[in-house]
């Protein structure tokens, strides 16, 4: 998927980038998908975007630079990292299969729900997300191999909780209701977030549901909504 005007070179020289990282991989490969985007302003900048499911496992990774080789260069090398980290996990735990919370996963659709575009409140996207069921180790590793900053998850009571990345470098966990001492409406959350420009996520619990959401700044200064899909 490309978004913005690069040349056909450009194209071919991004892609065989990714291929050589893929071709590492000695677990069977499923779905690439390189996407190209070229954000406009004062300084612009080129975003290389991989995903790839290996042992129905996502593992995805981005970069961004001032020209598309430089991006896919540095996209390319963190893919390879993760999936060089999949593979020895892989290696000494077993395949093993994720299970996700509130559906089996033969149930899931073949198409996942679209983003829904949202209007008026700051918010761009939203997405109903299924969430896996496990461990918090086993949801940092997710965390890492989606080059996420944060990877909402269940947890063994039923509960949504988050593992997050933190100042150190190392790993914190927020659960709810520990963490989040009350439920906020969305507009409220998304006010807090806008207004404090630290803040790349914010774990909440719903009024309605009680159930756990994230609402984040996307990559492009955006925010998006994370809802779990029960």
């Amino acid at each position: 998927m490309v978004s913005g005007s690069f040349t056909a070179d450009e194209r071919e020289r991004a892609l065989q980038v990714i291929a050589r990282a893929l071709a590492e991989v000695r677990h069977p490969v499923e779905d690439p998908r390189v996407r190209i985007t070229r954000h406009r302003g004062p300084a612009p900048f080129v975003v290389v975007q991989a995903n790839v499911t290996v042992a129905e496992r996502l593992v995805r990774a981005q970069a961004s630079a001032p020209t598309v080789a430089e991006a896919a260069g540095r996209a390319a090398a963190r893919l390879s990292h993760r999936l060089s980290l999949l593979g020895r996990y892989l290696n000494a735990t077993g395949t093993g299969h994720p299970v996700f919370a509130g559906t089996r996963r033969a149930h899931l659709p073949a198409n996942p729900r679209p983003w829904l575009p949202m209007t008026g409140r700051g918010l761009l996207r939203s997405k109903l997300v299924p969430l896996a069921v496990q461990p918090p180790d086993a949801a940092a590793l997710s965390m890492t191999l989606r080059d996420y900053d944060f990877h909402i998850f269940v947890d063994d009571t039923g509960g949504e909780c988050v593992v997050h990345r933190d100042r150190s470098g190392g790993y914190g966990l927020l659960r709810l209701p520990g963490n989040v001492r009350q439920a906020i409406p969305l507009a409220e959350a998304v006010e807090r977030l806008n207004t404090s420009l630290r803040l790349r996520y914010l774990f909440f619990a719903d009024p309605g549901s009680g159930r756990g959401r994230v609402l984040y700044r996307r990559y492009d200064g955006h925010l998006g909504l994370i809802t779990p899909a029960w």
